[in-house]
């Protein structure tokens, strides 16, 4: 099997999807894996498609924008439409005239991960996280300082409790950071 194929030359098979002793598992191996490539370019004329019909800024008839997607007006209403629903950043208002596209630009940004959200106050999920993580810290310590310097008290029995559970979300957190990490 020291042979490299062509794809035409894989294409053809006999019964069992044979060829030339090339069992078809093997042929995506032998041919590469294109479809990562052309999925990413799809999916990024599409997104160029929506960006172009929200620009125009005026409503379409749902035949021109079945066209400007590049699809029939059928899989536009059977497959795209409900898709296009599930997209966070998009607002399609339809009106008497028919459907416009409205981007928010804020939320795409959000959601491409090119901006931090805002309600972490401007951190990044993993920002806020080491955040979060290094105040539960500060605190605790202030906390067990204070403790050391008091006598025994029934309260320290509660503390000791409220301190392990403190401990248990500082471990929590350092394990949801290293996988956000990894």
């Amino acid at each position: 099997m020291g042979v490299l194929l062509t794809k035409s030359e894989l294409n053809g098979t006999d019964k069992v999807g044979m060829k030339s002793g090339v069992h078809p598992a093997s042929r995506r191996a032998l041919i590469g894996k294109p479809r990562r490539g052309r999925t990413e370019r799809t999916l990024a004329r599409f997104y160029r498609a929506i960006d172009e019909i929200a620009a125009l800024n005026r409503p379409l008839g749902r035949d021109e924008i079945a066209e400007r997607l590049g699809y029939t007006r059928k899989t536009y209403e059977q497959a795209i439409t409900p898709r296009l629903r599930l997209i966070p950043w998009l607002k399609i208002n339809p009106d008497h005239r028919g459907i416009r596209f409205e981007i928010d630009h804020e939320l795409r940004e959000i959601c491409f991960a090119r901006q931090p959200r805002p309600s972490l106050g401007g951190f990044s999920i993993g920002a806020f996280l080491r955040e979060t993580r290094a105040e539960i810290s500060r605190r605790k310590k202030e906390e067990q300082d204070e403790r050391a310097k008091a006598q025994w008290t029934s309260e320290r029995v509660r503390f000791k409790f409220a301190f392990e559970l403190v401990e248990w979300i500082e471990g929590e957190l350092d394990r949801v950071l290293s996988s956000c990490l990894s």
